[in-house]
């Protein structure tokens, strides 16, 4: 009986606690303060879309980057510094030199604004799955280096199966 009781216990706690180590709160955020670091290093965090997170500066920018598995279409999200919410940037540009059977390949994404996004400004950028390498089967298959441009800034970010930045949100 003190097996299932165990067994009872181990599946309540790792029901309180979602894939990047965080503990969920009731309403769906996730508690800063109660950051729990469970995940092996070469686990990644996932963002609000699903995709991967990735650090831009000192923590400026988070970009998720993201397949959609039916269309290949590629998107990556600019979020905030909690990775909650989007940023949007004003003429930014995004792009990722993929590395595509061991040579890099540049993919230049299109602002695709999300709604409410107007003068310029867009938090999301896309890639026709059309125009995404076919070796490229999936996220996990992606990388290489994401570049955002805003203005006279450049922020690049390593994209491959090690990229998470060491905490969670």
């Amino acid at each position: 009986m003190s097996m299932w009781r165990t067994g009872l216990c181990l599946v309540l706690v790792a029901g309180l606690y979602s894939c990047n180590g965080t503990k969920d709160d009731s309403r769906g955020f996730e508690s800063k303060d109660d950051v729990v670091n469970t995940a092996p290093p070469e686990a990644h965090e996932h963002g609000p879309n699903g995709g991967h997170i990735l650090e831009l500066g000192q923590e400026e920018y988070h970009a998720e980057v993201a397949i959609d598995p039916t269309s290949r279409k590629l998107s990556v999200y600019l979020l905030d510094e909690h990775v909650k919410g989007n940023k949007p940037v004003e003429n930014g540009t995004v792009t990722i030199e993929a590395m595509v059977d061991g040579k890099a390949t540049a993919l230049e994404l299109t602002a695709a604004p999300q709604d409410g996004e107007t003068d310029g400004k867009s938090s999301r950028f896309e890639l026709a799955g059309d125009k995404l390498p076919g070796a490229i089967a999936d996220i996990e298959g992606l990388t290489g280096k994401l570049t955002l441009k805003v203005g006279e800034k450049s922020l690049t970010a390593e994209i491959g199966h090690d990229h998470d930045h060491g905490h969670a949100h």
